[in-house]
């Protein structure tokens, strides 16, 4: 079963990355009491950075020390998209293309490495609040940085 911190954690992720990237981050949220419906909604990403989004949440985990098998299993939906970009890119050659998703995850690991404590202060806001609008994880990366 997932922890409510878990969920913070990779929703965070996930919006981290958005506003790095400067993706219009709409809504980030841990979802109900049963931690259903959790996700980060924004618009006008390239494909390459929807695959980036998408490997932030497990990558989060990795830098939280918070990955375990429930959760990783939970992170597979965000992995498969990121390899659907990767083999868009690298039609019918699957090695480049995990040499492509690789890539890609170190990329966000040295972002969430950089960004390490507005990971954890949106995390907390997440717990905290339940939802964060586009504004306020905004306001919440002015203030730390």
């Amino acid at each position: 079963m997932r922890s409510a911190l878990e969920v913070a954690t990779h929703e965070a992720g996930h919006a981290l990355v958005a506003i790095a990237l400067r993706v219009d981050v709409r809504l980030a949220t841990i979802g109900d009491d049963e931690l259903e419906g959790a996700q980060v909604t924004f618009a006008g990403a390239s494909a390459r950075e929807q695959a980036l989004i998408r490997l932030a949440g497990r990558q989060a985990l990795v830098g939280f020390g918070q990955l375990n098998d429930d959760s990783e299993a939970r992170c597979e939906q965000d992995l498969r998209q990121a390899l659907a970009y990767a083999l868009a890119v690298t039609p019918g050659d699957r090695p480049r293309a995990n040499v492509l998703v690789d890539l890609l995850r170190a990329e966000v690991d040295d972002l969430l490495l950089a960004q390490a404590r507005l990971l954890g202060e949106i995390s907390i806001a997440l717990l905290q609040r339940g939802e964060l609008t586009g504004a306020e994880l905004h306001e919440i990366a002015a203030r730390v940085n």
